[in-house]
């Protein structure tokens, strides 16, 4: 097998792994929008963590994969900036132009349903921050003396005026 096989070999292989690594992400994604809405802090941070991790493993693929085709781009004599998975797809032979063409059909699929996943999750802990600020700023003028006069005529704020209502439901 030639080097350049070696290459193409090596890089499908992570290709593969960092498809597999944008797969889970893309599931917690999901199951955090799941935990979102349930308001179950614990799993949350379960799942931020997972997906910390899981972005880490992708930076150091990320690496590896750049690596790769800097050692590809000299072997097929282009430049390194030029080697996109498309352009490989048309420089290297059969069966690794159609492997390559999948992945990176798969990849952008991927990250593109992640990007969606991102956004909707994003909307909606803006809009639980929004409520929570929202409540905080009820209770804070709940909280607050309200404001009397005093027998001098002035506002007499020293009371400690305000009231908490409190419901068991």
């Amino acid at each position: 097998m030639s080097h350049a096989h070696e290459l193409y070999t090596e890089l499908l292989t992570l290709l593969r792994a960092m498809l597999s690594h944008y797969r889970q992400l893309l599931e917690l994604s999901q199951r955090e929008r799941e935990i979102l809405t349930a308001a179950c802090l614990s799993t949350l941070l379960d799942i931020t963590t997972q997906k910390e991790t899981l972005i880490l493993e992708l930076s150091m693929m990320e690496e590896g994969r750049q690596l790769l085709l800097r050692k590809l781009a000299e072997q097929l004599e282009v430049s390194p900036a030029e080697l996109t998975l498309g352009r490989l797809s048309t420089l290297a032979p059969q069966p690794f132009a159609d492997a390559f063409q999948d992945c990176r059909t798969d990849l952008a699929a991927l990250v593109q349903e992640i990007s969606q996943a991102n956004e909707r999750n994003t909307v909606l802990l803006s809009s639980s921050l929004d409520c929570v600020r929202m409540s905080l700023g009820l209770l804070t003028r709940l909280l607050e003396p309200a404001p009397t006069y005093g027998s001098s005529g002035h506002l007499d704020t020293t009371s400690t005026g305000g009231k908490v209502l409190y419901k068991c439901v």
